[in-house]
């Protein structure tokens, strides 16, 4: 009847005043003042979620068939101090800007601290091949001139400790490290220090044996050929 159809329409008026958050968050604005009208589809808070981050960038085309839903990216804050952190692509779009010949990534991150805010620019290193075995020495030791690509590494001969070259292939590079390809065996150690000032069967002393975080130089480990793909922004998740 006419009444329970009046109980009904305030009941639906009255659940129209409550909003549901779509997911857990801290309110940053109030955009509404209560007892004023909100219109259909009107903002009336802004909610940024406090567990998990997502941001968005473009990446080369070159590099299209290297990024996948999984891959492994490091996230650095522009802004201000912040500390790295690793987050993984949660998505990988399928048009490419004609424009800026990239196509869209989207990459989630855990912001538990909410360290990172939203529209906040960051810089990426994505991951586009893991190397298994790899050795990786950095860049400054390798020598390029006349004779083609070398590294020098430590020998013992009658006179002492001394100074080998031997030519080296390169592989991908990751900031400042190198995969040496072949020509180099896992247990050597690899001069970095004035190698570019050496000759043949010079005189050296180790004073100083650098960890890579890679590989150790000389030594097999697993290596992460990166890209950055320059600047990204952050969005509410």
């Amino acid at each position: 009847d006419a009444g329970d159809a009046g109980v009904a329409s305030a009941q639906s008026q009255l659940a129209s005043t409550r909003v549901t958050a779509p997911f857990s968050g801290v309110v940053e604005a109030r955009l509404q003042q209560p007892g004023e009208l909100a219109a259909p589809g009107q903002p009336v808070v802004r909610l940024v979620g406090s567990g998990t981050v997502k941001v968005e960038a473009g990446v080369p085309e070159r590099y299209a068939g290297e990024i996948e839903q999984g891959t492994r990216v490091q996230v650095m804050p522009n802004a201000y101090e912040a500390e790295p952190r690793g987050g993984r692509v949660s998505f990988v779009g399928t048009a490419i800007d004609e424009g800026s010949r990239t196509f869209p990534v989207e990459i989630a991150v855990e912001n538990a601290d909410r360290t990172l805010k939203p529209s906040m620019v960051v810089r990426l290193e994505v991951t586009r091949q893991v190397l298994e075995g790899a050795i990786v020495v950095p860049t400054e030791a390798v020598v390029r001139d006349e004779r083609g690509t070398s590294v020098f590494v430590v020998a013992q001969d009658t006179s002492g400790t001394v100074a080998r070259r031997q030519t080296v292939e390169l592989g991908p590079n990751a900031g400042d490290t190198v995969v040496l390809a072949s020509g180099v065996e896992a247990g050597q150690q690899v001069i970095v220090s004035g190698a570019g000032t050496l000759a043949e069967g010079d005189a050296v002393r180790v004073t100083e044996t650098v960890e890579l975080a890679a590989a150790a130089p000389g030594r097999s480990g697993t290596a992460s050929a990166r890209r950055a793909t320059g600047d990204a922004v952050l969005r509410e998740d």
